[in-house]
């Protein structure tokens, strides 16, 4: 069911750039880990929360298009969260079955928006880290959108769109190319 979702050129996203209107799309939803309708829900027995650390959890849930909640019960009830609240990739990527998304590796970002817009264009799903400062810890955003030259990425602290290598009001680049990712892929 998933494979082909990925060939679409739209996005569902609140989202406009100008520039080219072939760019490479994952269709996913906007989430903020920190919606209070799945906030305060425990990620497996860790005992950690979605809106204190389910970053990677959140941005998962945006490419799959259901809520934190769906996924975070899913996992919870499948093993999909190690005893320290760590996602185990395998668990995640049995979400929508077999025939579904698939966990490749842990790896890097491209280094290139165009040949992030392939791996797209490919099925690829890259999740992300990001030096964000939200009080230690590793953090996670899902890369979504190629345009011409630029690569955008949806934060799920906070649910904001923004560009990859971009140098934040506070002089930081929060997600650069090459960033350490986690691999899923629809194909």
């Amino acid at each position: 069911m998933f494979r082909n979702l990925l060939r679409v050129c739209v996005t569902l996203l609140p989202f406009y750039v100008a520039g080219s209107l072939e760019a490479q799309t994952l269709p996913s939803n906007v989430y903020s880990q920190r919606n209070t309708q799945w906030s305060g829900h425990r990620m497996g027995a860790s005992g950690l929360t979605v809106g204190n650390y389910g970053c990677m959890m959140t941005a998962l849930a945006s490419a799959y298009r259901v809520t934190p909640a769906t996924l975070n019960s899913y996992l919870s009830r499948n093993g999909g969260y190690t005893s320290t609240g760590l996602l185990v990739h395998a668990v995640a990527a049995n979400f929508d079955g077999s025939g579904g998304l698939k966990y490749i590796n842990a790896g890097s970002l491209p280094t290139t928006a165009t040949a992030i817009g392939r791996g797209i264009e490919r099925g690829g799903v890259y999740i992300a880290e990001s030096s964000r400062p939200l009080g230690g810890g590793t953090h996670w955003v899902l890369v979504y959108r190629v345009s011409g030259n630029n690569a955008f990425y949806m934060d799920p602290w906070d649910g904001t769109i923004r560009q990859v290598g971009a140098v934040e009001s506070n002089g930081r680049v929060w997600v650069r190319f090459g960033a350490n990712a986690r691999i899923y892929s629809f194909n």
